[in-house]
């Protein structure tokens, strides 16, 4: 009878999991029985009368990328005289169907389904990672029974946990966590404000392989499954093929431009060239190609890409080239972190929080030297640049010494000379105010800056009321000392060396405002038409007050502004004032 027990596959289990006082958690890999369903169409009854079930022999159960099912199965003994309340953890997050089967005594089979194919909220515990709560009474065993199918690769880490301590550990892997994502997002979002300011691509390329990086790694915890999309059973797929995708594509992009690759090494840089035309076809393909087929090419080409990675550091290593040593010991770091993490979780050395935190120290690790490297590269580039221009400077000081020593004179002759004519071509010979050509070029120029800027510009019309009646009454010299006392009442109304005034045209004159809101200028022109009603104009025994009309535009430049807008804008005003009575001033913000 007792070899009878044995040998039926129904009782016969190789692995007990035995929870005795102070038990905290146990990885279940060795040892449990597992059985392969090629079909995928086998229920638990037919499993359990199976007889080709084996023992697997590692820590941790992980049977590759296949479209059959798996069966496993070990038993759990409460050899305490407490109520255990435990946790059966399976810590990969990315298996779309898994489902528990338990069985106390000679009762019936009882199931739960946990997995990336069912909506996170449908889960019994919200978690990153698939849980299954179990409570045991006092000598109370429990046969569990696990099938799992899935299209990404079948690793199954499972670890029971009596409870508390699962809350403990796990309240570190969650520190552990925000700290790697922390520091990812501060490294991603810091770089892309240094591109923003330097238009350096380098920092972009690193910023987005960052962003990358800690998206696939929220995909992998499985963070972004059950926080970010816990309705959805198809983002997680498409989100960790494009993060996986988007961070080869930027590694070979960073790496490209960082090492100089295309001066250096421009066969490899065409290497590189189709590398990056993959990565977008990757892309791409996540988006069209069914998970199951895409997940194998997308992690074929990241091996391919990091394979093609590590041959240009080396070689620009061999090279000399500094930053590539950076960079270098950052993937040393990080391989022995991985290293170190993948030796705990396959039970060669100890499984700790801090094996697990090896793997993310050596990420950040690399993270920040690749930092560091990116600033090396950009103190290097500034270096040679100010050295340059230092033996240029050099090399042309001692070249014009001995002709600027004969030709100085002269110059600075020509220079008065010319600055006299552009004076005078500049000036109007009536009023002395700037002349219409030169406002031209002045407001252009002024414009354009305002733009760039994002700063407002204000221009004035100033016009003389009623000028062709003075012209007429009394005579045209009269109506020139009108026009050179306007000028004169102009240009005592403004104080700023940017403000320029200047002859229009006739009676007409035009001030133009830099870095002036409609409110300062308000306050020029008033002063300008109060300067007018206050002041005098007096030739022998004529003396008479004229006035003016005033038309004030003001505007912060966009794309679709124009001088020739902004200055017909204030024409239209200068009409207004007229029509409406002269000497008065009408404005409008553009």
């Amino acid at each position: 009878m007792l070899a009878f027990l044995l040998l039926w596959p129904g009782f016969a289990c190789a692995l007990t999991v035995d929870i005795e006082p102070g038990f905290r958690h146990q990885f279940v890999g060795k040892g449990m029985d597992y059985l392969e369903d090629g079909s995928g169409l086998l229920e638990i009854e037919a499993i359990l009368q199976r007889n080709d079930w084996q023992p697997f022999s590692n820590r941790e159960l992980n049977f590759g990328f296949s479209t059959s099912a798996y069966w496993m199965r070990f038993n759990i003994t409460n050899r305490t005289q407490l109520t255990q309340r435990l946790i059966i953890e399976n810590r990969f997050p990315l298996l779309d169907h898994m489902t528990f089967h338990f069985r106390r005594g000679d009762s019936a089979f009882t199931a739960e389904s946990v997995g990336d194919g069912f909506p996170a909220t449908d889960r019994k515990t919200l978690h990153s990672h698939f849980l299954m709560p179990l409570e045991l009474a006092a000598a109370e065993s429990v046969e569990v029974v696990i099938r799992v199918q899935s299209a990404s690769g079948l690793q199954i880490p499972i670890v029971v946990w009596e409870q508390n301590a699962f809350i403990e550990t796990d309240h570190v892997l969650s520190i552990l966590y925000g700290v790697l994502y922390g520091l990812l997002l501060a490294m991603g979002l810091y770089h892309l404000l240094i591109f923003y300011s330097v238009r350096e691509l380098s920092f972009l390329y690193y910023a987005l392989f960052n962003f990358s990086i800690l998206g696939a790694y929220s995909c992998l915890h499985g963070v972004s499954s059950a926080y970010l999309w816990p309705h959805s059973i198809v983002a997680s797929d498409l989100f960790i093929m494009l993060t996986i995708s988007a961070a080869s594509l930027f590694a070979a992009l960073f790496v490209n431009s960082i090492l100089q690759i295309p001066q250096s090494r421009p066969r490899l840089a065409k290497l590189i060239r189709f590398l990056v035309q993959g990565a977008i076809i990757m892309i791409v393909g996540s988006l069209i190609v069914p998970y199951g087929i895409m997940v194998k090419w997308v992690l074929g080409y990241m091996g391919i890409t990091m394979i093609v990675m590590f041959v240009a550091l080396l070689l620009r290593l061999l090279d000399g080239y500094p930053p590539a040593k950076y960079i270098f010991l950052g993937g040393v770091l990080s391989s022995i972190g991985f290293s170190i993490a993948t030796l705990g979780s396959i039970g060669i050395i100890a499984a700790t929080p801090a094996t697990e935190a090896a793997g993310y120290a050596g990420i950040i690790a690399m993270s920040m030297l690749d930092a560091f490297a990116l600033s090396y590269r950009m103190n290097m580039d500034r270096q040679l640049r100010q050295d340059t221009q230092a033996e240029l400077i050099e090399n042309q000081r001692q070249t014009n010494t001995n002709l600027d020593r004969l030709v100085r004179e002269r110059t600075e002759e020509l220079e008065i000379a010319n600055t006299l004519l552009l004076q005078i071509s500049n000036t109007d010979a009536l009023t002395q105010l700037h002349n219409r050509r030169h406002f031209d070029e002045i407001f252009a120029a002024e414009f354009k800056r305002a733009f760039r800027d994002k700063t407002p510009l204000s221009i004035l019309l100033v016009d003389i009321d009623h000028f062709k009646m003075i012209n007429d009454t009394y005579g045209h010299p009269f109506g020139d000392v009108c026009l050179e006392s306007a000028a004169s009442f102009i240009r005592a109304s403004i104080r700023r060396p940017p403000d320029f005034a200047a002859r229009y045209g006739g009676e007409e004159f035009v001030v133009l405002l830099p870095n002036t809101e409609i409110a300062g200028a308000l306050h020029i022109a008033a002063t300008i038409r109060d300067k007018f009603n206050t002041s005098s104009v007096q030739e022998a025994d004529l003396q008479i007050v004229i006035t003016v009309s005033i038309g004030l535009a003001a505007v912060v430049p966009g794309p679709s502004d124009s001088p020739a807008s902004l200055l017909k804008t204030a024409d239209l005003l200068l009409y207004q004032a007229k029509k409406k009575g002269r000497n008065r001033i009408e404005s409008r913000i553009e």
